[in-house]
């Protein structure tokens, strides 16, 4: 029983994981594309 959930917390961290990464991603590219505009605007 303990094992299966156990195994339950894992997946759902593995899950957690990819979404925070995705997050992180995302977050990089509009603060990128942020600075990318600021500097054509100048």
């Amino acid at each position: 029983m303990l094992s299966m959930c156990y195994k339950g917390i894992a997946i759902r961290l593995c899950q957690d994981m990819k979404k925070i990464q995705i997050i992180v991603k995302v977050m990089i590219i509009q603060s990128w594309m942020q600075n990318k505009m600021i500097k054509f605007s100048k």
